[in-house]
């Protein structure tokens, strides 16, 4: 679609970077008449330019965040202000002829251009070219806004006619200062290169092979098609499609202006949404949709929208918005409507209905919408949820169309989530309403019959709304037939009273149920704790019930007490009219085991079932003697032969009753014995049932009965039995059949038996002396012959089983005799006597006498005395105790030994093994014949000390010192007494009077001359506390050194040509005359070589030189002396000189030294010497010529430097050693 030149007058277009972009400039053509063209430049639009839109041009540069010249042309601005609406596409020519301005397009004028002053001059040698809004006209002016720039500078390399080639945009930052623009100029940071801003660089010149600067260039390509901005800006950006000049244009250079070719430009749909807020919309619900367009459209006839709203598509017509760029339509939510996210149709779904939409330019719009869902679609810019749909409610229930559920169960569903339903929307015919819960869509509730009848339940419409507020419909009716259910009877299937552990019930209904479970039933006891209900099975009508008795006797008795879970609901409840079951678990001691023949399961009328081993158990094991005779082997039976109790059966202590006997094997009852030969004959004949009975012999506890039983093989073989314990069922069996015997064992039952008791008494006082001592014990009931006297527990004695003597419940007496002084205690143990019921004894009281014996008398420890030292680890402890007594001795804590106390009362004992240095403890104890031991003696601490002490001997004085009296310390290990002045030995000084006590002394030395000052603490001197004398301190040793007249700053000597310079300074001088130089080839012998005047007194700074002008060909030692103002000289230092000497092969190690120092030298050296700073020889040594190496000690030098001095074959080497 071409541009067509339509003109609408409206406010300035806002532009921004890249909306317009350079496409021609010709700088300076030649010919500069004012009527002749003068500089040129066309833009093209990338945005409609509305007329009084006011456009700044600017050759000025930018450099370091500022604008200024940057060419060697005038810079300056150009405005030009719009006249007439410049179309996207349009290329526009401003014309810069000094008086004669102008700006076309396909030579009709489009707006004012205007030079300001100084006005825009491009150079065609490289220049730089903005567009801008705002700022005042100035670039860089306050809210300027740059929109495009180009620029052609250029770089110039060594040749002047040669011009580096760039070739892309980042070239516009690359420029040095050797750019022909002077100043040169960067890209702003508001504009992007290949984007908005654009650089030309120079080209290359085919006739000299150099680069050229670019004087003029244009687009080439406007003629061609281009779909849209984005592509003119590509197309443009392209330095390839560029025409560029390098010569003058004389003013003919071809500037485009016009349009470019096939700009589309018609409005396109950039988003669809709405102002209808987001959210949930109902039936009659208006929302309002905008289609939002690129530019301001025109809309003619009733254009439509279609919207995605489930199974039927809602179309919806266009209400208002011509004429700008916004077209609104108008939605109103129908019943049946769904959408979980409103969107339109299709990107389609816009259509003209007959109608037109088209820009002010007549363009008619691209009617394409995004793809639903996608960005821009109304789906994706708004969250508008459309339900136009009614719910739906269904009413229903698991119970059957008849049913004795009470109370129904009723579900109610609606179609889709709602609120406002509750339980007072609900119509129930004959029936309440209870436990109404839910939410959303699914609603539960009980309704609770009346009656017997018909139950209903409705829901009229409008009485619950979904999120959109839709009102629900009504439901079909729920209808059921109700028939009430009832407990019948509740009865016992075992005997009662019982002692079993579970009883069983039945349970009948008056009709069929399901859901029946313990939790449905209740127990009511008395007596009787921890009963409950383990258990409920069946079907139908009539159902089994378990119950555990628990613990304890009483009653049971089982209720229906809910009917939760049961289907149908069961009406009469509770129920509590069932039979009870008499729970008896005690009994008291002997009770009466009872097996009882109860005759046929089939009802035959002679059944027999054989007994053998009876036994009580306790914890699974048998009893013993719980009860006799249990396999029936003692009887009055012949062999192969049985006896009833008419035929005068005796199997002692067993009782015969009715048709009950003994049969030994092989008799003509065929019998065969579990155990040995004799078995229980119990025979059921014409209702004559037999039965045995005993009673039992057992102490209070657990129990229950076991046995072997079988049937006779004889008619119907189903003979059974119930056992009892006093009349109290315990179990029963129905034996199998042959040849196999089955083991019965009962319930568990209780026998409460009385105890045992054993009591101790005695006759004798306590404390005693006599002996032996006499004891009885007495019994609750009889223990026959279980109790002797190997029964009873004694301590403190032994019992003389001679004394022993009682029988039946007692008393039983004895005596003891005591094995030594104390306690003397009889008792019984638990369990040692048995009464008539097996009962043991319990435990008995202990009855306890002293008994006195006499006592030894305490000894007394006198040596060592407590907190005594002892220089000896083997002392001897002494002291008194009973005459004849055994003294034992204790040293800490051990026993070392025993000696016999003297006639006169004392003892003494040496310690066996030497002791260890430290504290110990010494006590004893004494016995004397036919007495207990004596007590401890007192006990005494001392200390074992053998180690002698050892002194050092310090002094804060270092060495060599001026200080006198010089101070001293001598420290001992440990504390010491006796050590006086007297006992220290001091050379060159005398002594001032010792202070200090215990480890620390002190003193001071007075030095009697210059010089080595000894001080010595010989051995034995002092003593500790145990009087161990001390062992000799080493030698301290200090040199002293009185202060001398000068104070020596410094002493150099320093070789200069074939002179050595001696130079000194001096920070303090006192009676000083003159200073002397002596030098030495050896440093032992000295010569007088000169002399130097003195200052004579001074406190401050003095500096001395001295030249040796002939100095000696190799070593050169000298001495500098001071000379007082009487003659007295002092050596104030030697310094070392050397002129051709080398000492390569000399070496000294470790360097710096604590101990000792290996010197390294070389063939055919005789002597070493140790010099310090002073030039004192502190030790030589000769050595053989043979040797090359040779240690010397240095451990009691000073800490300091010296010099170690060596002499060769080929003179004298010098080292300097650093001594730590």
């Amino acid at each position: 679609v071409l541009l067509l030149n339509v003109r609408n007058v409206t406010a300035q277009t806002t532009l921004a970077a890249g909306d317009l972009l350079f496409t021609a400039f010709d700088a300076k053509p030649a010919i500069t008449a004012t009527s002749a063209p003068f500089d040129r430049i066309s833009f093209v639009a990338l945005k409609k330019i509305d007329p009084n839109t006011v456009i700044y041009f600017t050759d000025l540069g930018y450099k370091s965040n500022a604008w200024s010249d940057a060419n060697n042309n005038t810079e300056g601005v150009v405005k030009l202000t719009t006249s007439e609406t410049i179309k996207l596409g349009e290329e526009v020519l401003l014309i810069l002829t000094p008086g004669n301005y102008s700006a076309t397009l396909d030579d009709n004028i489009v707006g004012v251009l205007e030079a300001s002053s100084p006005r825009l001059s491009m150079g065609n040698t490289g220049d730089q070219l903005f567009a801008f809004q705002g700022g005042g006209g100035l670039p860089g002016g306050t809210g300027a806004v740059l929109i495009t720039g180009m620029h052609w500078n250029v770089v110039q390399t060594g040749s002047s006619n040669n011009f580096t080639l760039v070739t892309n945009d980042a070239g516009w930052d690359n420029l040095s200062s050797t750019a022909l623009s002077p100043t040169n100029s960067n890209l702003p940071p508001s504009l992007t290169a290949g984007q908005s801003a654009f650089f030309l660089g120079s080209i290359p010149n085919s006739s000299n092979g150099y680069n050229d600067y670019v004087a003029s260039a244009a687009f080439n390509g406007a003629n061609k098609p281009y779909a849209n901005a984005a592509a003119i800006r590509t197309a443009v950006m392209n330095r390839n499609n560029w025409s560029r000049n390098t010569a003058s244009t004389t003013g003919t250079y071809t500037i485009p202006s016009g349009h470019f070719a096939a700009v589309a430009v018609s409005p396109t749909i950039s988003g669809v949404n709405s102002s209808t807020a987001n959210g949930t919309y109902k039936i009659d619900d208006v929302i309002s949709i905008q289609v939002n367009f690129s530019a301001t459209v025109t809309v003619t006839g009733t254009p439509q929208l279609t919207l995605e709203t489930g199974t039927t598509d809602r179309t919806i017509n266009y209400i208002s918005g011509s004429g700008t760029s916004t077209l609104s339509f108008s939605y109103t939510v129908q019943a049946g409507d769904i959408s979980s996210d409103l969107d339109y149709t299709s990107t389609t779904a816009l259509t003209l209905n007959g109608g037109t939409i088209s820009d002010g330019s007549g363009n008619n719009a691209v009617l394409t919408l995004s793809t639903p869902g996608a960005a821009n679609s109304l789906g994706a810019n708004k969250a508008i949820v459309i339900d136009g749909v009614r719910p739906t409610v269904t009413i229903s229930s698991t119970s059957a169309s008849t049913t004795s559920i009470s109370p129904i169960p009723v579900t109610v569903t609606f179609s889709e989530s709602v609120t406002g339903f509750v339980a007072g929307d609900l119509t129930v015919v004959n029936g309440n309403v209870s436990d109404f819960s839910g939410s959303g869509t699914s609603y539960t509730f009980n309704v609770t019959p009346l009656a017997n009848g018909t139950v209903t339940v409705n829901i009229p419409a409008n009485v619950a709304q979904d999120a959109a507020s839709n009102l629900n419909t009504a439901a079909t009716q729920l209808s059921r037939t109700f028939t009430a259910a009832t407990i019948a009877s509740i009865t016992r299937l075992s005997p009662s009273p019982t002692a079993a552990t579970s009883v069983s019930y039945r349970i009948v209904f008056s009709t069929s149920v399901t859901g029946i479970t313990t939790s449905n039933f209740s127990i009511t006891t008395s007596g009787l704790s921890g009963a409950s209900i383990s258990s409920v099975s069946g079907s139908g009508a009539t159902y089994t019930l378990t119950a555990n008795t628990g613990t304890g006797s009483g009653t049971l008795l089982v209720n229906l007490a809910n009917s939760t879970g049961i289907t149908p609901t069961i009406t009469n409840i509770p129920y509590t009219s069932g039979e009870s079951y008499t729970i008896t678990k005690s009994f008291a001691a002997a009770p009466t085991l009872r097996i009882q023949a109860m005759g046929s399961a089939s009802g035959n009328g002679d059944v027999t079932a054989f007994v053998d081993v009876v036994q009580v158990l306790q914890s699974g094991s048998a009893v013993p003697n719980a009860l006799q005779n249990g396999s029936f082997e003692t009887n009055n039976v012949s062999p192969a032969d049985f006896k009833y109790i008419s035929g005068g059966v005796v199997s002692a202590p067993w009782s015969f009753e009715g048709q009950a006997g003994i049969s030994r094997n092989s008799s003509a009852f065929g019998s065969t014995a579990y155990s040995g030969d004799a078995v229980a004959v119990l025979q059921s004949t014409s209702g004559n049932n037999g039965f045995i009975s005993q009673n039992l012999a057992v102490p209070s506890g657990s129990y229950q009965i076991s046995f072997q039983a079988i049937q006779r093989n004889y008619t119907s073989v189903d003979q059974r039995l119930t056992v009892f314990i006093n009349d109290v069922f315990i179990g029963n069996i129905q034996p199998n059949n042959i040849p196999t015997y089955d083991t019965f064992t009962s319930a568990a039952f209780s026998v409460t038996a009385p105890s045992l008791t054993a009591t101790v008494s005695t006759t004798s006082s306590s404390p005693t002396s006599t002996t032996p001592i006499p004891f009885s014990v007495s019994f609750s009931q009889s223990v026959g012959s279980t109790f002797t006297s190997s029964d009873i527990s004694v301590s403190g004695g032994s019992i003389n089983s001679a004394s022993f003597s009682g029988s039946g419940a007692g008393p039983y007496t004895f005596t003891v005799s005591p094995s030594t002084s104390g306690t003397v205690s009889v008792s019984l143990a638990a369990n040692v006597a048995n009464d008539a019921n097996n009962t043991a004894n319990a435990a008995s009281n202990t009855v306890s006498v002293q008994y006195t014996q006499p006592t030894t008398a305490t000894p007394v420890l006198t040596t060592p005395a407590n907190g005594a030292y002892v220089a000896s680890t083997t002392p001897t402890y002494s002291g008194t105790a009973p005459a004849s007594s055994t003294v034992t001795i204790y040293v800490d804590g051990t026993a070392i030994g025993t000696t016999t106390a003297s006639s006169g009362g004392t003892f003494s004992l040496t310690q066996p093994t030497a002791l260890a240095q430290g504290s110990h403890t010494v006590y004893a104890t004494a016995q004397t014949s036919g007495a207990t031991g004596s007590a401890n003696s007192n006990t005494n601490t001392f200390i074992v000390d053998n180690v002698r002490p050892t002194v050092v001997i310090t002094s804060t004085a270092t060495s060599p010192t001026s200080t006198s009296p010089i101070p001293f310390t001598v420290t001992f290990s440990e504390s010491v007494t006796g050590f006086v002045a007297g006992d220290v030995t001091v050379g060159n000084g005398t002594i001032s009077t010792v202070n200090g006590s215990g480890t620390t002394y002190t003193f001071n030395v007075s030095p009697v001359t210059n010089g080595v000052v000894t001080v010595d603490v010989p051995a034995n001197v002092a003593q500790d506390i145990a009087s161990n004398g001390n062992t000799a301190a080493t030698q301290f040793t200090i040199n002293y050194l009185q202060v001398l007249p000068v104070t020596l700053v410094s002493y150099s000597a320093k070789v200069e040509g074939s002179a050595t310079k001696l130079e000194w300074s001096t920070s303090k001088e006192e009676d000083n005359d003159r200073f002397e130089i002596e030098r030495s080839a050896d440093g032992k012998n000295f010569s007088f070589i000169g002399s130097t005047k003195s200052n004579s007194a001074s406190s401050v700074k003095q500096n001395y030189f001295w030249y040796d002008r002939s100095p000696l060909n190799g070593n050169n030692y000298y001495r500098l002396l001071q000379i007082d103002s009487d003659g007295k000289p002092t050596e104030l230092g030697v310094k070392h000189a050397a002129f051709t000497l080398t000492d390569l092969n000399a070496l000294i190690y470790p360097n710096p030294a604590i101990k000792e120092v290996t010197v390294q030298f070389p063939l055919g050296t005789s002597n070493i010497s140790v010099i310090d700073v002073n030039g004192k020889m502190i030790v030589e040594v000769n050595v053989s010529a043979t040797a090359t190496q040779h240690r010397i000690s240095v451990g009691t030098l000073p800490s300091g430097n010296y010099f170690v001095r060596i002499k060769t074959l080929n003179g004298l080497i010098t080292k300097k050693l650093v001594k730590l």
